[in-house]
Formats: C-alpha cells, structure tokens, sequence
C-alpha cells in the first residue's frame, strides 16, 4: 500500500499549529493511522522538522509503505531538494545524525527518509 501526499515549503505550519490538529491536513489518514497505532505522531513531527532544518526542501510528501515479502510497515518521508549532491549528502549527514540522538530506538526503523534532487 501507498499514500502519499505532497506539501510545499511555503505552506509548512510550525509545530503549534501541528499540535493543534492540523495534522489531518499534513499526513494521509493511513499515515496518522499508523503512527497512532505504533505511537509515533511527535517522531512524525520531529522527522518533518529536521527535514526542513536540515534540507530546505521545496516540497515533501509523506507515505505508507509496506514490504510485500515480510509485512513490515514504515512511514516514508520522501523530500524533493533543488539542490547540489555535495550539499544534499551533508544535510543528510546532519538529518541522520540529529534523528538518530532525538528518536527512540522503537522510531528509527518505522520513520525512513529518502531524498529526490530536482
């Protein structure tokens, strides 16, 4: 399964706004599903906003995705970046590093990111 949705910078709602029940309009509803069941939504949160700290990005989008040999599900958080593979390569850096001190070890295998350079 695959849901995505796509947002732009420019429309990105600081983390107030987020926590006061907007979330429905950043995320698929498979995507809140997911992260209420596994208890996820302030990891969710946290991802986006190191995302836009870290890679600036023009737009991103959010979605299920589901191995079809195991089952396993995770949230995929894809950022769309116009920008140089050097830069893109340490804003990943950072990301990673700043994900991996901030998340709970539980996070870290059902929040992945990826990047597209445009």
């Amino acid at each position: 399964m695959e849901v995505s949705t796509q947002t732009n910078r420019s429309s990105l709602p600081e983390r107030e706004e987020v926590e006061n029940g907007t979330d429905r309009n950043m995320f698929p509803s498979e995507v809140l599903s997911f992260c209420h069941r596994n208890g996820l939504l302030t990891e969710l949160r946290t991802a986006v906003e190191l995302a836009n700290k870290c890679f600036q990005p023009t737009r991103w989008e959010a979605r299920l995705e589901r191995d079809p040999e195991t089952g396993e599900e995770w949230v995929a958080l894809m950022v769309i970046v116009p920008s140089a593979v050097v830069p893109v390569r340490e804003a990943y850096h950072q990301y990673t590093t700043q994900w991996l001190h901030s998340a709970p070890a539980s996070a870290l295998y059902l929040i992945r990111i990826s990047y597209d350079l445009i």
